[in-house]
């Protein structure tokens, strides 16, 4: 990228999914003042509902399928008791709130994301009052 001659610029972008945040990430990195606008929070689908959601649910699926065939690998398991354990129980309660830790920090509206991203993010929603055809 060229040397660019940036007095004082201000830049909203409309949308947070990886190609908002991305181009707020090369604004701020020229100097610009950036704002995101995003109605469900900045990183998009990936962060928030997809990606880092469903392998952390991967995961509690894959623990638990390996809870069930351990004691054909000959692990047993048992509880404070000494009775062996037999069944892996998910609480889905705790499950979501892990799913939510761990796509948080990620999300570039986390303290931590902010702070790398030098960018501001806003909630919100944009639109036209004038509808238009391209083409």
């Amino acid at each position: 990228m060229g040397a660019v001659n940036v007095r004082s610029s201000r830049v909203v972008i409309l949308g947070g999914g990886p190609g908002g945040y991305e181009a707020a990430l090369v604004g701020a990195h020229l100097g610009a003042e950036v704002t995101v606008v995003e109605r469900s929070g900045v990183g998009g689908a990936a962060v928030l509902t997809d990606c880092v959601p469903s392998k952390a649910l991967i995961s509690t699926a894959d623990y638990m399928s390996d809870f069930e065939t351990a004691a054909h690998l000959g692990v047993h398991l048992q509880d404070h008791e000494g009775d062996e354990v037999t069944d892996a129980v998910a609480d889905l309660p705790e499950v979501n709130r892990r799913v939510l830790d761990l796509a948080g920090p990620r999300a570039p509206t986390s303290p931590r994301g902010s702070a790398r991203s030098g960018c501001a993010s806003s909630r919100g929603r944009a639109g036209s009052s004038r509808r238009r055809r391209c083409g």
